[in-house]
């Protein structure tokens, strides 16, 4: 009796551990949902129900910036499968500087499928994986050849709401859609549900975005500027965007300097100057921001962070008759309360910033 017991508890925590390629994510962040029935097109299938399979992708990330002439929303949903079971669907969905169309007749939506290679999340843990979700970034940056199936189009799409400004927690876009073909796969009864919006930058251009007191701002477009560092150290010293002064930005421009003081790194802890209690120094992370008015508005000690989800090491190669260095990639995140010399204050929530690494 012992045996077989032993027998059936083994068969199970086998067929458990078999049931997909990776392990999900636990935890997915609540801004909301894509849900819809996947049905293969596939013209051997005898009937098209018996390949129905219903998807749930999480909203990982739902940002809304500047971008262009115009505004526009972007959505990174995931189911959080690695492998075969990977579905992801990007969505970037245009809109005006004060309001977004219901009836939005152009949008971009990317739509893959079964990862051929699941080590593509550009992201360094230190060779640790996360312990939750609260320390999980979703993949980004991910590139078509690593799907066996990845593919784009643009589709008309009616929403019942669309509500990207205001406060972030309160923003929303809802829509159902009956059917949608898109590529090799034919996606019926797709539910956007989207109850807040947050996460972090899904985008690889150099760009930076945020909110002002709530309303969108910051820029999706390629910035000329860069995070500049030293090639001999880790770490950068700042990181600055500029922004064109209109209807939709309050601020020109956005600067950190990060100071870097013996061993440790600045780039990631609240903002403002900290005395180290192990007595190696002082760590220093300042945020100065000017406004269309030329006010200039700077951090308040302990009142913000930034958080740097990844830093790609420098990569030399090495030449003859000079070694030439190329720069890496830099992805943080940032909130802060400023303020002014005259006492104004303002208040950035949802940063998010993805630069190349110049010295």
């Amino acid at each position: 009796m012992k045996q077989l017991f032993l027998f059936a508890f083994l068969s199970i925590y086998l067929v458990s551990c078999n049931k997909y390629d990776m392990p999900r994510v636990p935890d997915p962040p609540k801004y909301g949902t894509i849900t819809f029935n996947e049905v293969p097109n596939d013209l051997s299938t005898t009937t098209i129900a018996s390949n129905t399979n219903l998807k749930t992708l999480y909203v990982y990330s739902v940002i809304c910036a500047p971008f262009g002439s115009g505004m526009q929303t972007r959505i990174f949903a995931w189911n959080g499968y690695y492998g075969a079971e990977c579905r992801t669907m990007t969505m970037n969905i245009q809109g005006g500087a004060t309001s977004f169309p219901l009836e939005n007749n152009s949008v971009s939506i990317v739509y893959s499928k079964g990862l051929v290679n699941y080590n593509f999340a550009l992201i360094d843990y230190n060779s640790s994986p996360p312990k939750t979700n609260k320390d999980y970034i979703p993949p980004f940056a991910l590139t078509k050849s690593e799907f066996t199936q990845s593919t784009s189009a643009f589709f008309p799409i009616n929403f019942s709401q669309f509500d990207v400004f205001g406060a972030a927690e309160n923003r929303k876009i809802k829509a159902n859609i009956p059917s949608m073909t898109i590529g090799f796969d034919v996606l019926e009864n797709i539910a956007i549900d989207i109850q807040s919006f947050g996460g972090v930058l899904t985008s690889g251009s150099k760009c930076m975005t945020f909110d002002v007191d709530g309303k969108p701002c910051g820029s999706f477009d390629n910035q000329p500027f860069v995070a500049v560092g030293e090639s001999s150290k880790p770490g950068i010293s700042s990181l600055k965007a500029t922004f064109n002064p209109d209807e939709r930005n309050p601020l020109v421009s956005v600067n950190f300097d990060f100071v870097h003081h013996s061993s440790r790194l600045a780039y990631t802890g609240p903002v403002g100057k900290y005395d180290l209690s192990d007595g190696t120094g002082y760590t220093e992370i300042k945020i100065t921001a000017e406004d269309q008015n030329g006010v200039v508005y700077r951090e308040q000690k302990g009142k913000g962070f930034v958080r740097v989800f990844h830093e790609k090491p420098w990569t030399l190669l090495v030449s003859f008759p000079t070694n030439t260095i190329f720069p890496g990639e830099f992805l943080m995140e940032f909130e802060a309360e400023l303020v002014s010399d005259s006492g104004t204050k303002m208040t950035i929530t949802n940063g998010n910033a993805f630069y190349t690494i110049l010295q």
